[in-house]
């Protein structure tokens, strides 16, 4: 029998605009493929964290809570040493599927950021399984029904006329917290995304792994 393929949750904090993407913030949470969480990991981005770079981060407002996690226990590394203690950190826990919530956007993230600050020509030593959180979730959870009622209870409605689909909407929907937001640091929300994933793998909803991206959200709209 080989070994249980983990399961890597990854999250990115972005600076930069979608035309000049950079991390901040890379987190990753392990879980294996029953939900039992087996290992984090989260550091700043020196080379990213710095205020002329931070002055454009979409969430930029939230430098001064990234101070006070500094004097916490926050790490700042360099790029290239967050690159390899993922690597280590994978080969540890036997990640084979690597996961996010719009692993698209984290993709692009990662290759602009890893173009940028690193000596080596890709993120990932070894080629891994691709799980979209955003779809999979757009497929098995909020193209129902009931979430449909859940969302247009609470507001979760676009301009328009869409029903939302963020890990925060999920979230919100699975626990039943209509005024839950998320943190939106990197750590955190690969927690909010692991407990998504975690919902899906208990009811054993079939993963659509090494899926294009494409825009997941209209999955989840009514159908006409």
């Amino acid at each position: 029998m080989g070994k249980i393929k983990n399961i890597a949750i990854i999250d990115t904090e972005t600076a930069g605009g979608f035309g000049d993407l950079k991390i901040y913030d890379f987190g990753v949470v392990i879980m294996t493929q029953k939900g039992e969480i087996v290992a984090e990991y989260e550091s700043l981005v020196k080379e990213v964290f710095i205020p002329k770079h931070m002055a454009t981060a979409y969430y930029s407002k939230k430098i001064e809570c990234y101070y006070s996690m500094l004097m916490d226990s926050m790490r700042i590394r360099p790029w290239d040493t967050i690159r390899g203690d993922v690597n280590a950190l994978f080969k540890e826990h036997n990640v084979e599927i690597v996961s996010a919530y719009n692993l698209g956007f984290d993709t692009r993230a990662i290759k602009a950021t890893q173009k940028k600050y690193s000596k080596h020509d890709t993120f990932l030593e070894e080629t891994k399984d691709t799980l979209d959180l955003w779809l999979w979730s757009c497929q098995s959870l909020l193209s129902k029904k009931k979430y449909h009622k859940y969302a247009t209870a609470n507001g979760m409605i676009t301009k328009a006329g869409n029903v939302k689909t963020s890990a925060e909407v999920s979230f919100s929907y699975l626990h039943n917290l209509p005024n839950f937001v998320e943190s939106h640091t990197a750590l955190d929300d690969c927690y909010i995304e692991a407990d998504i994933a975690k919902t899906l793998l208990k009811r054993r909803v079939k993963k659509p792994l090494n899926q294009p991206f494409g825009s997941p959200w209209r999955l989840a709209q009514a159908k006409a």
